[in-house]
């Protein structure tokens, strides 16, 4: 592991370790994979984060500047860019993405939802299960059920937000929270109803199959995209916080 920082060293020794805490808890809890060694970018600003991806991962100044509102953006070829404004929740939503793309056998991830539901599904977790990171999980439990209820009304239908194209459009067009808010809670609301292990095998399922992801959401759950929606549009504010 590397680590080069851009400002106070003791705030590079505390992302470093929620880094190493979030792998060894992805290791445990969803893949048993060695990712190989890491460099560690920590910026002071997210505008060095933006520069720091277009020197050192390559990235090109236009998609760089994506994560100028960011906190981290997912590993690139095993550098991994942070910025000081980063959650310990954002740390481990960005590592889990490495871990999912392995989980599925590599190569892009199909359905933008559930790739980001199943992100913020394990960095919930991870906070939830860390003492030291007790207070995001607090946070996060008791905002999410109110969010829910003010905004449920506003959700997306799950085949708006499947492409990548289709979820970095309503990212940049004023919905990032609701589209974070509204698949964690589909992710949970399936994973309460079915069982992690079946919503798992499901991913990887669609990742693999030469089908529509609607035909083997029908075939294993009996269920289709716009069903999920539907149902998840009838919970209330208690039902979300029983899911959590």
């Amino acid at each position: 592991m590397s680590i080069i920082f851009y400002g106070q060293e003791t705030v590079a020794k505390i992302y470093y370790e929620a880094f190493e805490k979030a792998v060894k808890y992805l290791r445990k809890n969803l893949l048993d994979y060695d990712h190989g060694r890491y460099t560690l970018y920590i910026y002071d600003s997210n505008e060095n984060m933006v520069k720091g991806l277009t020197k050192f991962s390559n990235m090109n100044i236009e998609y760089a500047s994506f994560f100028i509102n960011g906190a981290c953006a997912a590993p690139i070829n095993n550098k991994f860019h942070i910025s000081h404004h980063s959650s310990f929740s954002t740390i481990a939503h960005e590592i889990t993405h490495e871990y999912l793309k392995m989980y599925m056998g590599g190569g892009s991830l199909k359905l933008s939802w559930m790739n980001e539901g199943f992100a913020q599904y394990f960095d919930y977790n991870f906070c939830r299960d860390n003492n030291k990171y007790k207070n995001e999980y607090i946070s996060m439990k008791q905002s999410i059920p109110r969010h829910f209820s003010l905004y449920k009304n506003n959700y997306i239908p799950l085949e708006s937000i499947s492409s990548g194209r289709q979820w970095v459009y309503e990212y940049d067009n004023g919905n990032r929270g609701l589209i974070y808010n509204e698949t964690l809670i589909t992710v949970l609301y399936l994973i309460n109803k079915f069982g992690l292990k079946k919503i798992k095998g499901l991913y990887q399922d669609i990742q693999l199959s030469k089908n529509p992801p609607d035909e083997v959401f029908k075939k294993e759950l009996g269920l289709t995209m716009n069903d999920i929606y539907n149902q998840v549009k009838k919970l209330n504010e208690k039902d979300v916080t029983k899911l959590l």
